[in-house]
């Protein structure tokens, strides 16, 4: 099978991420989300000390920006499977992740892989 190189939206997202995305990003997330920042910090694996230094800095390093990104994606994922459920979906308990929210499962690589492969499975009317 023939793999095909990544598009150019692919490696600006991964430019973004190495140079760190900045602190709007994480606001623009607790406003959709409707989570604290000290909840979003959380689920980013990020101190509410640290977030602080980063919001002040106007950045957050590569590897908070991994993590947040991840979450993004699957806001954005959400919403495309969901519509308006989204939101719902994302920040409820649910038995399918151990009757954690997908976004707490989501706070490994692992873990937003299953949170990607449930929405999959919802958009094709497999319910969880």
């Amino acid at each position: 099978m023939a793999r095909t190189a990544p598009s150019h939206a692919v490696h600006a997202q991964v430019a973004a991420v190495r140079a760190g995305l900045p602190s709007s990003v994480f606001d623009e997330l607790l406003e959709q989300l409707g989570l604290t920042a000290s909840e979003l910090g959380s689920i980013i694996r990020i101190s509410e000390r640290t977030l602080q230094r980063r919001r002040k800095y106007g950045r957050f390093s590569p590897e908070e920006s991994d993590r947040l990104f991840r979450i993004v994606t699957l806001t954005e994922r959400a919403e495309q499977a969901l519509g308006a459920a989204a939101t719902s979906w994302l920040t409820s308990p649910n038995r399918w992740f151990a009757a954690d929210t997908p976004l707490r499962f989501a706070d490994t690589e692992a873990g937003g892989r299953e949170v990607l492969q449930a929405l999959g499975r919802l958009e094709h009317g497999v319910f969880l």
